[in-house]
């Protein structure tokens, strides 16, 4: 399992145990959340160079964006695949913002080339602890349900 793919799961982890599940399927999270957290707190270090990234890009979008008589920038609602997300107005097809994002992307990408190859090493192995596919709630999404996968046994 990659390194990404194991921050995939304690995602999925982490969303489902903001539910009431049954306490076999609880007590199998935590333990498999206890036994990657090293890991994901090494992740959570390297990535911290895409925070400053999203910093300076959101900085960027509101320098460069359209603005209210008051000077504050706009913001308008967009559908995506994600579903309903807030966006500055005027950024798409603003040429002067496209240039100077493609600055700062090039300014990071040694970074985002280095945090790539860390995603895509091999995870060390886990022993997840198992649980029973029947101990999974009667509704999940299915990507929450496919990133769980290594801790599901079929009966």
């Amino acid at each position: 399992m990659k390194k990404s793919e194991l921050a995939v799961m304690a995602l999925a982890m982490a969303q489902i145990s903001v539910e009431k599940v049954p306490v076999k399927l609880a007590y199998a999270i935590a333990k498999n959340r206890g036994k990657i957290k090293e890991e994901m707190l090494a992740l959570e270090a390297a990535r911290q160079p895409l925070k400053e990234f999203e910093e300076k890009r959101i900085e960027l979008c509101r320098e460069l964006c359209d603005k209210d008589a008051n000077g504050k920038p706009i913001m308008e609602e967009k559908e995506g695949m994600a579903g309903r997300a807030k966006s500055f107005k005027g950024i798409a097809g603003n040429d002067e913002f496209q240039r100077r994002l493609d600055v700062l992307k090039k300014s990071y990408k040694k970074v985002f080339d280095e945090l790539e190859a860390i995603e895509n090493q091999e995870a060390d192995e886990v022993n997840f602890h198992m649980v029973d596919i029947e101990t999974l709630p009667n509704e999940i999404q299915p990507g929450v349900l496919e990133a769980l996968m290594p801790m599901i046994r079929d009966s």
